[in-house]
């Protein structure tokens, strides 16, 4: 990506990253409440790496609705940070700043003005999930899903199909939906460059 271009996305993330940081610590006593942890999702991510350090299995010895990957994500980040609130809420921050971050990126490739930037910043907190539950599962589906999409903007779809695969492994849901477009839009690509029929392209 071209230098000013970079630049436009890094003063564009500054002030959006600002804008999440203190909608953060703003947020920050409800997160850390004992009632998101003893009755709420926030309290399961711990549960479920008890359960897997007792050699039990998700989906088989206990009930679990997401993908692998995110009871993987949360095995290193407590590893190295500890399984606590203080920790989980910083995971949560983590993810939403590389969603501000590709919505920076989309902001920039397409050069939009005030009045979308100004959307944006209003709409900031529930498109980057400042509001959302602290389940790792939906904050890493959220941040794949987002860098898979800037990617996308800048014509990178093999790299996008691949973050969207992760997705699916994240929280098989909407991963699915955005992999099939992009299996379409790819073989729609080849089919052009190649003069052949999406069906040929297949059977091929």
């Amino acid at each position: 990506m071209p230098s000013s271009g970079f630049t436009k996305t890094s003063h564009l993330f500054a002030i959006l990253a600002a804008e999440t940081l203190l909608l953060w610590i703003f947020q920050l006593k409800s997160s850390l409440s004992f009632s998101n942890y003893g009755f709420g999702d926030a309290g399961a991510n711990f549960t479920m790496q008890y359960l897997l350090g007792l050699g039990l299995r998700p989906g088989l010895d206990f009930g679990y609705i997401y993908g692998l990957l995110p009871l993987l994500v949360g095995r290193f980040w407590f590893a190295l940070f500890g399984p606590t609130p203080i920790s989980l809420t910083v995971l949560a921050l983590v993810c939403r700043l590389v969603v501000v971050w590709s919505i920076a990126r989309i902001a920039a490739r397409y050069s939009v003005g005030f009045p979308a930037l100004a959307f944006i910043a209003v709409a900031l907190p529930y498109v980057a999930g400042v509001f959302a539950g602290l389940n790792i599962a939906h904050h890493l589906e959220a941040a794949l899903l987002s860098v898979a999409l800037a990617e996308h903007a800048y014509g990178r779809r093999q790299t996008a199909l691949a973050l969207v695969t992760a997705s699916c492994l994240t929280k098989p849901s909407l991963g699915y939906v955005y992999g099939l477009l992009l299996l379409i839009f790819i073989l729609a690509d080849l089919s052009r460059r190649n003069g052949l029929g999406v069906a040929e392209i297949a059977r091929s």
